[in-house]
């Protein structure tokens, strides 16, 4: 067996990236016993999450450009700092020497990590303070955890506070800014909020109580954590697509706010529902759920590659019967006959609020993206809007956190179709609910549908 299987392959798996994005339940944790595979997966995760702050820190320490770097050489080193920074359990000696290891027999690479580590490890060290200071020197890597470096590793916060929280917290700058701007006093807890890790939380399906399903759990091996809301949250060795309590059909993994979504668009008994973004379909069954699988549901989704897990979930569940299948076609173009009693417009979004799991998708919260998601859920919302029946209830939400995303474009629905009207909307913040954001709106149409 290899040195260090689970820091190599971390490291493998980081280089492998495809678009930005990292395949955490790729080939390169496959081979890995469930141990292995934790020490692996929060070396990945910690380094993707804390990517700026790492390379604010290699900078002061490296006599070169970080990304002058070779990639196999610079991703050994963001671990190596990632684990003398935020691992108490590992002495820094064991980290320096396993993160040379990784870099092969080059003298040359093993030297420069070597010695990049050990100035990092000898001019860092844990302070007793319970909060890091807003400065240069300060990190605060957990619970009561500060970590202070000798030299100034962070931007000046006086002179740049968008660009000191950006770095600190590996989140872009017009995210930053439009926080410290929105939440004057609660930005640095979302911004904290926004690189925390998460375990995974599960709700029962209908007739499953929380109790049988606590005990599932652990006899699958997992430990049950807490009760959180309508779920439990679970740790859990190996792929979620194998955990008994998933595949035997007791549990959905469905968070806090996502689980909100489908009770808020309060579907009955007997009603025709469409959910016109339904894969993966955790709100596609949880509506079935509430409809005690009585009346229609029309899932919608773009290509029969976007259906498999939505189609899997269904079956699993047993809500064959009520939901239907309804290919949108590539375009999204195809959409289905109306009209229906209630639609819900779950869309594809910017992710700002789920930052915690999906944590690749902090890198690609840019102008660029955020116009084209706008652009994409605005004709969503106006087509959907047009397959509501006079009295009937449409439903927005999102796992997004961004104001143009969320209250904003439904203010632009409501200037386009005069005939629909706010009936409530939700906003939730990951600092606030200690897991997931979002946002929901209801909007119920009065009469005939006015188009633009």
């Amino acid at each position: 067996m290899a040195k260090h299987p689970a820091r190599r392959a971390a490291l493998e798996t980081l280089l492998g990236r495809q678009k930005g994005r990292v395949d955490i339940d790729g080939s390169a944790m496959a081979t890995l016993d469930p141990a292995r595979r934790r020490q692996a997966h929060d070396l990945v995760m910690g380094v993707r999450r804390n990517l700026f702050l790492l390379d604010a820190v290699l900078r002061r320490y490296l006599k070169q450009p970080v990304r002058t770097v070779p990639p196999p050489t610079r991703e050994a080193l963001r671990c190596g700092v990632y684990d003398l920074v935020f691992n108490e359990r590992v002495p820094a000696a064991t980290i320096v020497s396993d993160t040379v290891e990784l870099v092969g027999r080059s003298k040359s690479l093993r030297g420069l990590v070597n010695a990049v580590l050990r100035r990092v490890a000898d001019e860092s060290a844990v302070v007793d303070i319970p909060r890091a200071p807003t400065d240069r020197h300060h990190v605060g890597v957990g619970p009561r955890r500060v970590v202070r470096f000798e030299r100034p590793v962070l931007p000046d916060p006086d002179a740049d506070l968008v660009k000191h929280h950006a770095t600190r917290h590996t989140l872009t700058e017009l995210f930053v800014e439009a926080f410290v701007r929105t939440l004057p006093l609660e930005h640095q807890a979302l911004f904290e909020a926004c690189g925390r890790r998460m375990p995974v939380l599960m709700r029962p399906v209908r007739g499953v109580g929380m109790d049988a399903l606590k005990q599932r759990v652990e006899e699958a091996g997992a430990s049950v954590i807490a009760t959180n809301g309508g779920g439990i949250e679970v740790q859990a060795d190996g792929p979620l697509s194998k955990f008994a309590p998933l595949t035997g059909g007791m549990a959905v993994v469905q968070d806090l706010v996502a689980a909100e979504v489908a009770p808020f668009v309060d579907p009955q008994p007997g009603e025709r529902v469409l959910d016109l973004c339904a894969p993966p379909g955790g709100k596609t069954v949880h509506l079935a759920e509430l409809m005690e699988d009585e009346g229609e549901i029309v899932a919608a989704h773009v290509g029969p590659a976007r259906a498999i897990r939505l189609i899997e979930n269904v079956q699993r569940l047993g809500h064959d019967g009520i939901v239907k299948l309804h290919d949108l076609g590539e375009d999204g173009a195809k959409l289905p006959d109306g009209p229906f009693d209630r639609v819900l417009v779950d869309t594809p979004c910017s992710n700002t609020g789920v930052l915690m799991k999906r944590v690749d998708a902090r890198f690609r919260v840019n102008e660029d993206e955020l116009n084209r998601l706008e652009t994409l859920q605005q004709g969503l919302l106006l087509r959907a809007a047009d397959l509501v029946r006079p009295g009937g209830v449409l439903v927005y939400a999102t796992c997004s956190i961004v104001a143009g995303e969320n209250h904003l474009m439904t203010r632009r629905l409501m200037d386009a179709r005069a005939a629909f009207r706010l009936d409530e909307e939700r906003l939730r913040y990951p600092h606030r609910t200690g897991r997931d954001g979002g946002y929901m709106a209801r909007l119920v149409r009065d009469g005939t549908l006015a188009t633009s």
